[in-house]
């Protein structure tokens, strides 16, 4: 046909998930449909179902699993599945340190695909000084054809800023990205 002559009606569904609880009173948290995870944002988009435990001191402890839609702008569903598992730390009381720690295993099309480790931590130990960094480690295997044995760093963000008064501050940034081998 002549360019610009076709059409498609797609419809693309970014997000549609129900959650229950997770507020501050509650202790439990649960998601489920197409969501990103609050305690893992790093892992993607989800079809599946996530659930959380609040323990005391700010202490949650969670997991979810289904079906990772790919990343492309029309969001079908990919051949990847998997899990996750999390501890995060937000306490109620201080806002000097909060932290996540997770792992996420994935099959591609019934394959072992990915391990991935992440931590993400924040910490302002006064009102002047503030730390921030989120860290992706993934392990491979001898299966591994390119990457080869051992952990590897795939995603690293990390921020110190100053701020000595509202309007003047100065801040160092460092940003590490490779793909991963999945």
């Amino acid at each position: 046909g002549v360019y610009g002559s076709e059409s498609e009606n797609d419809l693309i569904l970014n997000n549609l998930s129900y959650a229950i609880g997770g507020e501050q009173y509650s202790s439990y948290r649960v998601e489920a449909g197409r969501f990103t995870s609050v305690f893992l944002p790093e892992i993607g988009l989800i079809d599946g179902v996530e659930g959380a435990v609040q323990l005391e001191n700010g202490l949650r402890i969670g997991a979810g699993g289904g079906v990772y839609p790919l990343a492309f702008p029309d969001r079908d569903w990919g051949s990847d599945l998997g899990f996750h598992l999390f501890v995060d730390y937000q306490p109620t009381d201080s806002r000097v340190f909060s932290g996540t720690l997770g792992y996420q295993k994935t099959w591609h099309n019934g394959d072992a695909d990915r391990d991935a480790f992440i931590a993400r931590a924040n910490y302002n130990p006064t009102d002047t000084l503030w730390f921030y960094g989120s860290f992706t480690v993934d392990l491979y295997t001898a299966d591994d054809t390119v990457k080869g044995n051992g952990l590897q760093l795939t995603e690293a963000w990390a921020q110190a800023r100053y701020m000595p008064n509202p309007g003047t501050g100065a801040s160092v940034s460092y940003s590490h990205y490779t793909w991963p081998e999945t």
